[in-house]
């Protein structure tokens, strides 16, 4: 199928409105496909994570979103300066294929437009996000109760401040690094995410083992020595009788070292709430943090 096949009518056109598993109330899902991958691959580059893990779609939206249906926004590449025709038809199909398996997942609808590249700016999605917008704020005019809206593109915050006149709520799902707090401000309520929060949902793979994600034994040296990162140090508490030490590093906030009397442990949590569970979880503590994680 060549790129200029591929449209939105070519997939699955948006179904009506029906009553969600909540009775009367209904939660879709819209995601800037753009800004989702983005994510995908910062969590590769990050934990080192092989091409050949492939990304479960279906587990993460069921898991984070809880939506009765998933609307995924991407777009075709189109053919940038000096790529030849080869290049770029590999390239789609490589597209291609990826948007039919995250069409295929249960309650996923994928929709597409055309990309465009510019010298200056790279590659531009063209019709997506106002697809993405429109779709949302249909869907909320008629009668959705919450809009989940995956991005961290701060053009979108017209279509969160529009869904504040109607009756559904907004759910911003953003990086807490990238998002623009004026986007952040729009939406009623926010989950932030980062290389943590997607590392669990890569399939696993010979050369790959995701429960080997969560903690990371080794020491600081030994860390400094693979990532060339620097870690810095943020609190300390006392957990269960033991003096526990939190240090982050210094370029991604809430990917952390505790270190207590048997050395360090690298663990990625995406807020402070996830680190308590994982300090008491994975580190084998019983009682809950007292204070703040952060002086």
């Amino acid at each position: 199928m060549s790129a200029c096949q591929w449209s939105t009518e070519t997939i699955r056109p948006c179904s009506p409105i029906v009553k969600g598993r909540r009775g009367n109330m209904t939660r879709y899902a819209f995601v800037d496909g753009a800004n989702f991958r983005l994510m995908i691959d910062a969590t590769r580059g990050y934990f080192g994570i092989p091409q050949a893990a492939g990304f479960d779609f279906e587990r993460f939206f069921q898991d984070k979103f809880s939506a009765d249906r998933v609307f995924y926004y991407d777009a075709i590449p189109a053919q940038k300066s000096g790529q030849s025709d080869a290049e770029h038809a590999l390239e789609v199909e490589r597209v291609e294929a990826l948007f039919q398996k995250i069409n295929s997942c249960g309650g996923v609808h994928v929709k597409t437009g055309v990309a465009r590249h510019r010298r200056k700016r790279g590659m531009e999605q063209k019709g997506v996000d106002i697809l993405l917008a429109l779709d949302a704020y249909r869907h909320a005019v008629g009668g959705l109760d919450t809009v989940v809206l995956f991005t961290g593109d701060g053009d979108f915050y017209p279509v969160l401040e529009a869904l504040q006149n109607t009756h559904a709520r907004t759910i911003l799902f953003c990086s807490r690094l990238y998002a623009p707090s004026y986007l952040t401000e729009m939406a009623d309520f926010v989950e932030h995410v980062n290389e943590a929060t997607f590392a669990s949902f890569f399939e696993a793979s010979p050369e790959f083992n995701p429960s080997a994600l969560g903690v990371m034994n080794g020491g600081l040296s030994s860390y400094t020595v693979i990532t060339q990162k620097k870690l810095r140090k943020v609190n300390s508490l006392q957990i269960s009788g033991e003096i526990v030490e939190i240090w982050e590093r210094e370029d991604s906030p809430y990917v952390y070292a505790i270190r207590v009397e048997k050395g360090f442990s690298f663990v990625a949590a995406a807020d402070d709430k996830t680190l308590v569970k994982l300090l008491e979880n994975q580190l084998g503590f019983t009682e809950a943090t007292h204070g703040r994680i952060r002086t």
